[in-house]
């Protein structure tokens, strides 16, 4: 299961867990959300998890995010219109912010 593989992970010697969180419209592929993320971090506590935002519209995300115990979350400049708003959101929830240039 995914949480015993993050756990394992993390005893193996990873420093963060990196989860991609894809809409299916920014980029064609459709992953986990919020909710995943929430389970992680249950499993994993002590886990940095970074969330990777390939999404259309990436404020829509954050509040989720955070209140699922997300530590950080990359998103695509070209995904947004106000991306220093986007990055002070972020921070202001708590977490850490970062871009990623589209694949």
């Amino acid at each position: 299961a995914l949480g015993e593989d993050a756990a394992r992970m993390l005893v193996e010697g990873a420093d963060w867990l990196h989860v991609d969180i894809m809409d299916g419209h920014f980029v064609k592929n459709l992953t986990i959300g919020a909710p995943v993320v929430k389970d992680l971090r249950q499993r994993v506590p002590q886990a940095f998890l970074d969330c990777h935002l390939s999404v259309a519209n990436p404020e829509d995300l954050v509040d989720d995010l955070a209140a699922a115990g997300a530590s950080s979350v990359t998103f695509h400049l070209e995904a947004t219109s106000a991306p220093l708003a986007l990055a002070q959101r972020i921070r202001a929830c708590g977490m850490r912010a970062a871009c990623a240039p589209r694949p």
